[in-house]
């Protein structure tokens, strides 16, 4: 019995309490925390608590509802308020309002939710909270005159809020947070003068804050976060009770109001999002303030006031994702703060070192600012930190040890820094670490074995660092690790099988490292969400185990060396969202299970060798947003189930041997943005349905065999990319592709369209790429391509294009590339060329251009290519071009004379001038060019010697021709130092001496590298890669490797040294004065195709070892004084008797009429025997019985005296003889060899099976 009266006496004194506040409107005590008041001191549901512990029994609920039942006259305009703000009610799926019915209009102040005054019975209370609630605020709750209090929060009310509540005039507490009301704030809640508490925070109110809640003079709380509200009334400033404001989270875009500083009772000020201007120095008059919150994303600048400092009971300060600079004030560190934020400023400099004499910091964050230097050993005194951010910034040095003093410390992010250095076992210290992020820095050495002690790991993040070394046993250790990101490292080894014991991961990405061996089986029972093996070299077939992972959303194998066939078993992975097996080695088709993923987003298999068809199983992907097949051996038909991925954003098939039409089905490709489908084999015509793809944005269809007009429907789209290159496209330009506005890229080369280039090509204004090379265009560049002033690259090349460039070229000022070469452009080469200051590639060669190149070319001081070579330029070359710092190829042959005395570009790679005017000598400055690869001055006027050590340094030089020249003087030694050089062109000039036995040291003739390029791999090129698709400018092959010294006045012997050049394909020594035998070290070049040794001294017999040479296409040894067998088979079967005129009889073959070989043939030439006499030479031509008989016979011996000496005058004069070497001009060795023309010497016309089989 005590127990039961102490309860109802406590029952008593509750009462007794609610009822003072609701009659007498009492004050709602202080509130220092975001929780509202009136949720800590009402209990929804029919009964009353004072304090958040309390809740009244069952006894005291019956006692206080016996009570209410005594209420029986309650005003009758409440009841028809309550009753039509039920009507506005559209749910109410917990029943909370079933007792508000026109029949228990008796028992009002007992209906839920509803509270009322003891002796009037009036209602002064609505607390329906967390009800589910949906409908509408009904404005007759205005009626409810003595109302003081309205608590609708967490429910689902719409519509706007009745600007009747501003006839509440008792109105102390109003409440509809977390609904989804709209419209504005009625600035009729103004009139509620008596309003204490207002939380309208979380739901979807919109326009200005009204200026008249600064009426309200009572206002204890303000909460409007998570709104679309916008502006901060200075009419706030009048507040003077005000201990919290919250405006957090809408559209403020305003400035901070200076008279807030005027709320001196303000504990809590959160104004963070889209501030603008400066922190007014007023807040620190905010004596009160605790916390203050101003962050972003805003765009407050300036510096933080000093005056802050005078909050001296500010514990939070957030004023992160702002434009905030300058330094922090001394003031701040004053403060006793526990959270400090200036994350995401403008802050600069060196963290400051007052920073870590906070030891009241719990969390600081000064991450995503331009902090640099070191992190001070100091860290170590913030021993109560909880949360560290310094990532993203600029910071240096290692991370200090002094860090691991933090062992409070939860969460730690030093990322996307400098950092540098080795984890030291003592990070093993941090015992209460959850997240730990030290990605994108420059970290090494190994991950610490230590790193397993930290037991409350669940985040750990190093990827984009240095680490190397193996993954540490101890990683199994993190049982409750969740995510672990080691990727872009160098860590090599295996996964240790204790990574199994992390029985709680489900994201773990290892890519980008060199990670081997197969994967453990302990890693397949883990509960992975994500696996990513990504780029390591992982071998051998796909482990079966992993198509039992059924838990994986995300599985990213690709660019691996994984081989054989993708299994059915993949089928099995039903929650697969991304799959990634591209860039393997994986052959086979691809397997019908994998239909089966119809969760499925994106699927890449690119770059395998994957074969067979695709077949109309590929529509069951209804989820599938990206699907990646390119560069594999695909083949049939583009299927036309194709068409049923409807949420199909990303598709390319570029790259393999699709064949057929591109089915009609494609146009059901409503979200489609990209569709490349180049370099297949496709037929047919681009179909009328692809206009249906509205988001188009991306169409490759080059390089395949489509043919016929684009359809209309296509120039609809939106595209930005446009290609069509390398088709059967014919016709005319179609006009329509010109209104294609959004067009950045179009490339339409390489086709067949005629006609001239319309001027309404003009209207592309947003063009960057345009490409209309290699088709049949004539007529003139209209003049509206000066519209195109965003365009970078322009090909117009390869077409039959006539008329002028004009001036108004110039105004494409962001073109980096102007191809215009094989055309029949005329007239000169505008001034305003100048005026392209990003151009790098310039070429107008094979085109009719007159005049002088204008001294303005200068000015392109970016400049990497220039050619401007077959064309009628004269003049001298501008003396402007030393200016053209960055130019490594230049290509001028035309008509140009004077002298080439010019300071070039060191970094000049091919410099070509050949078939000019060119006199003087060889430029002194050529020694600067150390990055030489080709120099071409062949066909010049140039005389003089070379200078000593002229080119001793290019040591990548790889071709230097100077053929065709009045050089003079010996072939300099230093030439043996250019390791790199494979073709050396000295002919037809005037060099004397001996060839330099030294020239077996040119490595470059050694090394071939012609078994590793094919026919198509050239040497000088510039290739551009655009969206796929290369244009190459082609000069020389790599494989060409060729000496040519002819026409000089050499003498002596041919080195036998020079058989060390196994590598070479032609060697030309013909025209000199070489004397001696053919050196049988000749037969070693088993790469040879042509040989030339004709018009010399050389005597003694043909070796037979050159019938080793297998590839041999063209053999000239004509015009020496060279006897015995011609070698027999091989190749020496295919060449005629003209590889052998010009010399003595002694020199035989059976195969030729006039060179039969005779039993007592001499095998000593004429040259060899010395001064013989006439009569000693006899036996050469006649038999010794003949001459017997004609001397017995007499006028028979005296006949074949007369004949034997007419013969011999013949035989002599044949010896003085010299035979004319031509240079062709317009025959080309290229055409076996695929050089440039100038480097061509006439060949033999006869072929050869085995030079057919070597590629020439």
């Amino acid at each position: 019995m005590p127990a039961k009266k102490m309860e109802g006496g406590c029952f008593l004194v509750k009462l007794l309490l609610l009822e003072f506040l609701l009659i007498t409107g009492t004050a709602i005590p202080n509130a220092n925390n975001r929780r509202n008041w009136y949720s800590d001191h009402f209990y929804v549901g029919g009964t009353v608590l004072y304090g958040p512990d309390t809740r009244f029994s069952a006894l005291e609920e019956r006692i206080l509802m016996v009570q209410n039942s005594t209420w029986a006259d309650h005003d009758n305009k409440d009841f028809e308020a309550l009753l039509s703000f039920k009507d506005g009610i559209t749910a109410d799926p917990m029943q909370s309002l079933s007792t508000w019915t026109s029949s228990n209009s008796e028992n009002v102040c007992l209906w839920n939710g509803v509270w009322c005054r003891k002796h009037t019975h009036r209602v002064v209370a609505i607390i329906l909270p967390q009800l589910k609630l949906q409908g509408t605020i009904s404005p007759f709750i205005g009626s409810l005159s003595l109302l003081h209090t309205l608590n609708l929060s967490q429910n689902y009310f719409t519509g706007w809020i009745p600007p009747q509540l501003g006839q509440l005039k008792a109105l102390r507490i109003l409440d509809l947070s977390q609904n989804l009301v709209m419209g504005s704030i009625p600035k009729h809640l103004g009139d509620c003068t008596h309003l204490q508490w207002v939380d309208l925070s979380q739901n979807d109110l919109s326009g200005m804050i009204p200026v008249s809640l600064g009426n309200c003079t009572q206002l204890r709380h303000i909460s409007l976060q998570e709104n679309i509200l916008v502006g901060i009334p200075t009419e706030f400033g009048r507040l003077k009770m005000l201990e919290e404001l919250d405006l957090s989270y809408n559209l403020l875009k305003s400035e901070i109001p200076a008279d807030l500083g005027n709320c001196s009772s303000l504990k809590t000020l959160l104004l963070g999002n889209e501030l603008t201007g400066y922190i007014p120095p007023e807040l620190g008059n905010l004596k009160e303030l605790r916390k203050l919150a101003l962050e972003g994303p805003g765009n407050l600048t300036g510096s933080i006031p000093v005056a802050i400092g005078n909050c001296s009971n500010l514990i939070y300060l957030d004023l992160g994702n702002n434009e905030i600079e300058g330094p922090i004030p001394m003031s701040i560190f004053k403060l006793s703060l526990s959270t400090f934020s200036l994350v995401s400023n403008g802050m600069e400099g060196r963290l400051p070192e007052a920073v870590f004499n906070m030891t009241t910091f719990t969390f600081l964050n000064l991450g995503n600012n331009s902090y640099r230097g070191a992190i001070p050993e100091s860290i170590a005194m913030l021993t109560n930190l909880v949360f560290l951010n310094l990532g993203t910034n600029r910071l240096t040095g290692s991370i200090p040890q002094g860090i691991a003093n933090l062992t409070l410390l939860q969460e730690l992010y030093l990322d996307t820094n400098n950092l540098a250095g080795t984890l030291t076992n003592a990070t093993g210290k941090l015992q209460s670490l959850k997240n730990f992020v030290l990605h994108s820095n420059s970290l090494n050495g190994s991950i610490p074995f230590s790193i397993g002690e930290l037991k409350n790991l669940v985040y750990l993040d190093f990827h984009s660092n240095d680490f190397s070394g193996f993954i540490p046993d101890s990683i199994g250790s993190l049982v409750s690790l969740q995510t672990l990101d080691v990727s872009y490292n160098q860590l090599t080894g295996q996964i240790p099988q204790s990574i199994g014991n992390c029985s709680n991961l489900v994201h773990l990405d290892l890519g980008n490292n060199e990670i081997k061996g197969p994967l453990p089986m302990s890693i397949f029972q883990l509960p992975l969400s994500i696996l990513s093996l990504v780029s390591n070299g992982m071998e051998g077939r796909l482990p079966e185990a992993i198509f039992n992972m059924t838990t994986l959303t995300t599985l990213i194998l690709g660019n691996n060396s994984y081989r054989g066939t993708i299994p059915e078993s993949i089928g099995m992975l039903t929650n697969l969202v991304i799959l990634n097996l591209g860039t393997n080695r994986l052959t086979g088709g691809i397997p019908q299970g994998i239909a089966s993923l119809t969760l499925l987003q994106e699927l890449y298999l690119d770059s395998n060798n994957l074969t067979g068809t695709l077949t109309n199983a590929t529509g069951k992907f209804q989820s599938l947003k990206v699907l990646v097949l390119h560069s594999n051996s695909l083949n049939g038909s583009i299927p036309f189930g194709i068409g049923e991925l409807k949420n199909l954003v990303y598709l390319d098939f570029h790259s393999n041997n699709f064949s057929g039409f591109i089915p009609d089905s494609i146009g059901s490709l409503v979200s489609l943005q990209r569709f490349d489908a180049s370099y297949n084999q496709l037929t047919g015509q681009i179909p009328q349905s692809i206009g249906n793809c509205g988001n188009l944005i991306y169409l490759d269809l080059g390089n395949n065999e489509i043919k016929g007009p684009p359809p209309m429907s296509i120039f609809r789209l939106p595209l930005s990319v446009l290609s069509l290159v390398s088709n059967g496209m014919e016709g005319r330009l179609p006009e329509a592709v010109f209104n294609m506005t959004t067009l950045a890229f179009l490339n339409l080369g390489n086709n067949s369209y005629r006609g001239t280039i319309p001027e309404s090509f003009g209207m592309l204004t947003n063009l960057y790429f345009l490409n209309l090379g290699t088709n049949r265009l004539t007529g003139c560049i209209p003049p509206g391509i000066a519209n195109l002033t965003l365009l970078q690259y322009l090909y117009l090349d390869n077409n039959n294009l006539t008329g002028t460039l004009t001036n108004a070229i110039g105004k494409l000022q962001s073109l980096k590339l102007l191809f215009l070469q094989s055309n029949s452009l005329t007239g000169s080469i505008p001034f305003s060329i100048s005026e392209l200051k990003n151009l790098l590639y310039l070429d107008f060669h094979n085109n009719s251009f007159l005049g002088y190149i204008p001294e303005s070319i200068g000015n392109l001081v970016s400049l990497l290519m220039l050619d401007v070579s077959n064309n009628f330029l004269t003049g001298k070359i501008p003396t402007t071009l030393v200016n053209c710092t960055a130019l490594k190829k230049l290509k001028l042959s035309n008509n140009f004379s004077g002298d080439l005395d010019l300071n070039f570009s060191s970094f000049i790679e091919v410099f070509s001038v050949h078939s000019n005017k060119f006199s003087g000598t060889l430029p002194a400055s050529l020694a600067n060019c150390t990055h030489l690869q080709l120099l071409d001055f062949s066909r010049n006027r140039l005389t003089g010697e070379f200078p000593p050590g002229l080119l001793a340094d290019c040591q990548e030089l790889r071709v230097l021709s100077l053929g065709s020249n009045e050089l003079e003087g010996r072939i300099p030694l230093w030439i043996t130092n250019l390791t790199s050089l494979q073709v050396l062109d000295l002919s037809n000039n005037k060099f004397s001496g001996r060839i330099p036995s030294h020239l077996k040291d040119l490595e470059g003739f050694r090394n071939s590298e012609s078994s590793e390029v094919t026919g198509s791999t050239l040497y000088e090129e510039i290739t551009l890669v655009t969206k796929g698709n290369e244009y190459t400018y082609t000069y020389l092959l790599k494989a060409n490797i060729v000496l040519d010294l002819s026409y000089n006045n050499l003498s002596g012997e041919i080195p036998e040294s020079i058989g060390n050049l196994s590598s070479m394909r032609l060697l030309n020594l013909s025209g000199n004065h070489l004397e001696g035998r053919i050196p049988t070290s000749l037969g070693q070049i088993s790469t040879l195709e042509q040989l030339d040794l004709s018009q010399n001294n050389l005597s003694g017999q043909i070796p037979e070892e050159l019938s080793n040479l297998s590839f041999l296409a063209d053999f000239k040894v004509s015009f020496n004084n060279l006897c015995g067998h011609i070698p027999g088979g091989t190749q020496f079967s295919s060449f005629d008797e003209s590889s052998y005129q010009g010399n003595p009889p002694c020199l035989c073959d059976n195969r030729f009429a006039f060179r039969k070989c005779h039993k007592n043939v001499s095998l000593v030439s004429p040259s060899e025997e010395g001064e013989k006499s006439v009569w000693s030479r006899v036996d050469e031509y006649v038999s010794v019985m003949g001459v017997g008989l004609g001397l017995g016979i007499g006028f028979g011996g005296t006949l074949s005296l007369i004949v034997w000496w007419g013969e011999l005058g013949h035989w002599i004069r044949v010896l003085r003889r010299r035979g004319f070497y031509r240079v062709a001009d317009s025959q080309s060795y290229s055409s076996s060899l695929n050089y440039s023309p100038h480097f061509s010497f006439q060949t033999s016309t006869s072929t050869s099976a085995s030079s057919s089989a070597s590629g020439c």
